[in-house]
């Protein structure tokens, strides 16, 4: 279902010069209509190219259709594809996004204005498993989990699910990535700490906010500056 990656990452690249290549990547495939399984497995494959340990990948979002209320992506290493879905509307399909970190992320996190994101970790003694999912994730061998939700379009009361939902785990033993230790309490909205290099005047590193090149944290305290 999916084609092979086009082009290699070379592991001496640095993680800037990666996200910006597969930045420039994502939007030449999309404004080329490639089908969305086949720009999200190639995406996955890239990512793992670049090291990143990912082991499962989802993306989703919901639907104005009278019949199908969404349409979700979900990429697995292991089996190499893509496995594309409708959803159809009823009960099952609304207990699901119920049950979801999404609803949280939809109605806990945006009304206390924090970033639609959430972290879990899934084994050890940080394990958190407050989600059904999460206990199901976990016992196929994940260990880490990460979730994000962003609007697009008008997000309003009458159309408060106007946005694209997506997932990381992996089943490696320390996780998605290692938390740094360092003086710089990190970004606010991403958690990522300073690299000691023009450390004032440092993009955050979460993909997101490099892509939409947001400068969020204009300072900290690391003790370098």
């Amino acid at each position: 279902m999916c084609s092979k990656p086009r082009i290699a990452t070379a592991p001496s690249l640095k993680t800037d010069e990666l996200i910006n290549e597969l930045h420039l990547w994502a939007v030449h495939e999309g404004l080329g209509r490639t089908p969305t399984a086949t720009l999200f497995g190639d995406f996955c494959r890239r990512l793992v190219a670049a090291g990143v340990p990912l082991w499962r990948a989802f993306a989703g979002m919901r639907t104005l259709h009278p019949q199908w209320a969404g349409y979700t992506y979900t990429w697995w290493r292991d089996r190499d594809e893509v496995n594309p879905a409708q959803r159809e509307r009823g009960e099952v399909y609304e207990r699901d996004i119920r049950d979801s970190p999404y609803a949280y992320l939809r109605d806990v996190a945006a009304g206390r204005d924090l970033p639609l994101r959430l972290r879990r970790r899934l084994t050890g003694s940080e394990s958190q498993r407050d989600f059904p999912f999460l206990e199901e994730l976990a016992n196929s061998g994940a260990t880490d989990y990460v979730a994000e939700l962003i609007p697009v379009g008008m997000v309003t009361e009458a159309f408060p699910d106007s946005g694209i939902g997506f997932s990381f785990a992996t089943n490696h033993p320390e996780g998605l990535w290692r938390e740094r230790s360092s003086p710089d309490p990190g970004c606010a909205a991403c958690g990522s700490t300073c690299d000691c290099v023009g450390c004032r005047a440092h993009d955050c590193r979460w993909p997101a906010c490099r892509l939409s090149r947001r400068r969020c944290r204009p300072s900290c305290s690391c003790r370098c500056g």
